[in-house]
């Protein structure tokens, strides 16, 4: 995640540091410790990714009335 308006280069050059980091056995076997699943990515992808996930869920919360106090 990175605020809006990020230029692209910038958010361009953090998905590849990530991806680099991603990729460091010690890190992997961390995230694996903490119940997660490291997953390769890029920022597009993941884009994708927040607004299916924020689709669905919203979907969900408002079928069942749930509401923000």
């Amino acid at each position: 995640m990175a605020p809006a308006q990020t230029p692209p280069d910038i958010v361009t050059q953090l998905g590849r540091e990530i991806a680099t980091v991603m990729t460091l056995p010690d890190i992997r076997a961390r995230l694996l410790a903490l119940g997660s699943e490291p997953a390769d990515s890029n920022p597009s992808s993941f884009a994708a990714f927040i607004r299916s996930e924020a689709e669905k869920w919203g979907e969900i919360v408002r079928s069942s009335g749930a509401r923000a106090d």
